[in-house]
């Protein structure tokens, strides 16, 4: 199995499954309820519906870099606003999430070995440690999720 594969598939585990660190991502998020998804948490904590639109910016903006945009976020333009706090737009935002995750992992899967040890673009991190933390980024946040969810419910 290429290196490449291996970050797909890791990328994969931590957000579908069979993750060694405990709940992927869908996991964490089965049967949070509307209820649960905006409650606010201690201290002005994000709520879990902001933390699965910060996850879904983060996830687009590093398959973006991959296909070359060079486009850094502007502060604060990671954790985007909750338009409408209705079950179909947390139905939604749940289903960009999954979405994001698939053309990430979709463009994981094309990039060649060689590349990996190429800066994302000039002045950043390596693919190899973009990929790898964006797989970070998901466990923890799988991690946030399961503990608001405990809180919430």
């Amino acid at each position: 199995m290429s290196e490449v594969h291996r970050i797909a598939k890791q990328l994969q585990r931590t957000f579908q499954g069979r993750a060694f660190h405990g709940p992927a991502v869908e996991e964490a998020l089965d049967g949070v309820t509307l209820k649960m998804a905006k409650a606010r948490s201690p201290n002005g904590a994000h709520n879990i519906w902001q933390i699965v639109l910060h996850m879904t910016f983060w996830q687009d903006t590093v398959r973006k870099w991959l296909k070359g945009n060079t486009t850094r976020p502007e502060p604060g333009e990671d954790w985007p606003k909750i338009k409408e706090r209705t079950s179909g737009e947390w139905k939604k935002a749940q289903w960009n999430l999954r979405r994001s995750y698939e053309l990430l992992r979709d463009e994981v899967m094309v990039q060649d070995e060689a590349r990996l040890e190429e800066p994302i673009f000039d002045g950043m991190s390596k693919v190899y440690v973009c990929l790898h933390g964006i797989i970070q980024h998901n466990i923890y946040h799988a991690g946030q999720i399961s503990l608001l969810r405990k809180i919430h419910s």
